[in-house]
């Protein structure tokens, strides 16, 4: 029986310096096999890392994290610098402040792959606490369908945190050229899923909510962008994700912006777990700070409130939390001790005069 093998692509803008973060856990179905069954033979995994401008320390820390996987997982590094110059650049200089062209590798990826008829392209901000690999294994390549994405609510719009791709479908319909000619008919994209608005809604498959689970449905923020399909398996989504995006999605900040962000607890957890730990808590007492400001600033002014929120209900919301504490504080040792306080400073101003 052939070893299956299971490519995963993904590209690093920057530095990764406590960027991101993987729970990489090997596909096994073995232990649910009968026992008089040979279990199947595991896979095998390369993860393609798409860069421009890694440094060779983080390319050791990277082989770091993976070195008691070796055995069955192979890191491939590839400076993707030279290949986009030959892409026209859609984007607005609004969008490439928050993200960069490099956000187009993953709509080029038959051709970057000839060797695959299939792949699996994943964000760099994300945790994976359960294995994809049994639906990707799965995948029919006769499918009429260029990829596999989670759907979103009112729209058609598949999120691009994690994809199936379908590279034998890419190929034999000119995905990659189709994506290049709506590049030249439209030299300003202000939302990188028009890119794949040809798509919709016949050669486009659904995945499950569990392979792009978001820190703000965990706030009930963002449930009303939940597809339709999902909603009866809402609730397994939530306490099974397969895939943790921390996409900042819904005004929730990510966790190394903000360490005490919903759900940043798992992502604080698994970085402990890498090289790149040092990095982050790296002059941690002057980030404190800054932590601090963003915690308050999405308290009371998180830009999911309408202006009518930030007019009325955020000022209640400051006093409310104001008197709370200022009633903590003066009602710590009880009223008898808070009466003794109020005399002693009465008499200490009468006897000033």
């Amino acid at each position: 029986m052939n070893t299956p093998h299971v490519p995963i692509a993904m590209v690093l803008i920057t530095s990764i310096s406590a960027r991101g973060g993987w729970r990489f856990t090997p596909y096994s179905n073995a232990c649910n096999a009968p026992e008089s069954a040979s279990p199947p033979p595991l896979p095998t995994y390369t993860i393609h890392i798409f860069h421009a401008g890694l440094t060779a320390d983080d390319l050791k820390k990277f082989a770091h994290i993976l070195e008691p996987c070796a055995h069955f997982v192979n890191l491939d590094f590839i400076n993707i610098e030279t290949y986009l110059e030959k892409i026209h650049n859609p984007f607005s200089p609004a969008f490439l402040a928050r993200f960069s062209q490099m956000v187009l590798v993953k709509y080029f990826l038959a051709d970057l792959f000839p060797q695959y008829d299939r792949i699996i392209w994943t964000d760099v901000d994300v945790l994976f606490l359960d294995d994809p690999t049994l639906d990707f294994l799965s995948l029919d390549t006769a499918q009429n369908s260029y990829l596999h994405a989670v759907f979103t609510h009112g729209h058609e719009h598949a999120f691009e945190g994690f994809w199936v791709c379908n590279l034998a479908y890419m190929r034999a319909r000119s995905f990659s050229q189709k994506v290049q000619d709506y590049i030249h008919a439209h030299p300003q994209i202000q939302l990188e899923m028009d890119l794949i608005s040809f798509v919709w809604p016949n050669e486009i498959s659904q995945l499950p909510l569990k392979y792009c689970v978001f820190p703000a449905h965990y706030e009930n923020s963002a449930l009303e962008y939940v597809h339709p399909n999902d909603v009866a398996s809402l609730q397994e989504s939530l306490d099974r994700p397969i895939i943790l995006h921390y996409c900042g999605f819904h005004a929730v900040p990510k966790p190394w912006d903000c360490p005490l962000s919903p759900k940043s607890g798992l992502w604080l957890e698994t970085l402990l777990q890498t090289p790149f730990a040092t990095d982050f808590f790296q002059d941690w007492d002057k980030k404190q700070s800054e932590f601090v400001a963003q915690t308050i600033h999405q308290a009371y002014f998180s830009n999911e409130y309408s202006t009518l929120t930030l007019i009325f209900a955020t000022p209640s919301k400051f006093f409310k939390n104001y008197f709370k504490v200022v009633k903590k504080r003066l009602l710590s040792e009880g009223w008898g001790a808070l009466a003794v306080r109020v005399k002693v400073k009465l008499l200490k101003i009468f006897s000033a005069r």
